[in-house]
């Protein structure tokens, strides 16, 4: 085969995975995971059941690959924000890439959210979350080095904490019947975590169990949610 024909063949491939995992992550959030087969996949995918399993082996495979392409893309932008020149500008970029998140495609973000929630779909997040253990911990990691330079008394609980608002702030944005406007609440944001001189307010907050929360330490990190947001 001619590399042009190679390289419309990987095209075709590339978009009839696509449409297999935006199919899928539908139909699992409509109706549940346990509730929904291949051949309820393929058909919203347009193709044979046969077809669709040279993609994917099961319903589980595409439930990973779901889970682990948004993991992915998060880490990604994780890290590129890791190089930043000031924890100011780190901590900033992570509150506006939150919140963009949430609104770049909302109707997927819900989707996947909805996926997410449901017991039945644990097993397959876990997996995905294994692949990406590593960057995973390292991000973690990172986040509590973050807190660490901006002068936090306990920066793995305000690593926690500061996660848990960006989740609670990308929910209510998704969850909101109208569109909302996120420049103030990413203003108000960094108002809370940053003073003028860039370094963390003196607060402090009921403690958590962090240890239990942190990927691979308790029950929390072997769930569904991710340790960054």
């Amino acid at each position: 085969m001619s590399p042009r024909g190679e390289e419309l063949n990987r095209s075709l491939r590339d978009r009839s995975r696509r449409n297999i995992l935006a199919a899928a992550l539908r139909l699992f959030a409509e109706r549940g995971f346990a509730d929904t087969s291949m051949a309820d996949v393929a058909r919203a995918a347009g193709m044979s059941k046969g077809l669709a399993y040279n993609y994917f082996g099961s319903k589980e495979e595409i439930l990973e690959a779901i889970v682990e392409r948004r993991l992915a893309e998060q880490l990604a932008e994780d890290e590129r924000l890791a190089g930043a020149a000031s924890p100011a500008e780190r901590l900033s970029g992570l509150i506006d890439g939150a919140l963009a998140r949430a609104t770049a495609e909302p109707e997927a973000e819900r989707l996947l959210m909805a996926v997410m929630l449901r017991g039945d779909a644990a097993p397959a997040i876990q997996t995905a979350r294994e692949r990406l253990k590593g960057r995973l911990l390292a991000a973690w990691r990172e986040r509590e080095e973050l807190f660490a330079a901006l002068g936090a008394e306990d920066p793995a609980r305000e690593a926690l904490f500061f996660g848990a608002v960006l989740a609670g702030l990308a929910f209510t944005a998704l969850a909101s019947p109208a569109p909302l406007d996120l420049a103030p609440l990413a203003a108000r944001l960094r108002e809370i975590y940053l003073d003028p001189g860039g370094r963390l307010p003196g607060r402090s907050f009921p403690s958590p169990a962090v240890d239990e929360a942190r990927p691979g330490g308790g029950p929390a990190a072997r769930g569904a949610r991710p340790p960054r947001s």
